[in-house]
């Protein structure tokens, strides 16, 4: 196990992971969007999972796999809810984003960019050794 200062970023990228997860499995239908994407679920997990491994391990390798994994399941979930950005956007119906949009994608906004912080941090670290 790596020590509390290295540990802070991807165990933050592994809970951020989880949220987004767990945030769209449970808000990321609507009336726009009426199925999940696996697009978005399973980029999700593995990113959790590598992550996981890589607060063990700590690999830069496994942190830049979970940085594209998050990356890619963050781009897809945008791409899977553009009718209903949109429609906020246009503001027709007075439609707002719903708390559970923003949870998912802020969440795992910062979860792709913690996992490319501590992906730097290691890259740091090795330098220094």
């Amino acid at each position: 196990m790596k020590t509390k200062k290295t540990a802070a970023l991807p165990l933050g990228a592994l809970l951020l992971f989880l949220i987004a997860l767990a945030a769209y499995a449970l808000t990321g239908r609507n009336e726009f969007t009426t199925t999940l994407s696996m697009k978005v679920i399973v980029p999700l997990g593995i990113a959790a999972v590598v992550e996981l491994i890589s607060l063990f391990k700590g690999l830069q390798l496994l942190e830049y796999a979970a940085y594209l994994c998050g990356l890619y399941a963050w781009l897809e979930y945008l791409s899977s809810q553009i009718y209903y950005i949109v429609n906020v956007f246009v503001a027709i119906d007075g439609t707002t984003f719903s708390a559970g949009f923003l949870l998912t994608a802020v969440a795992g906004l910062l979860a792709w960019v913690f996992a490319l912080l501590a992906a730097k941090q290691l890259s740091k670290a090795a330098d220094a050794a």
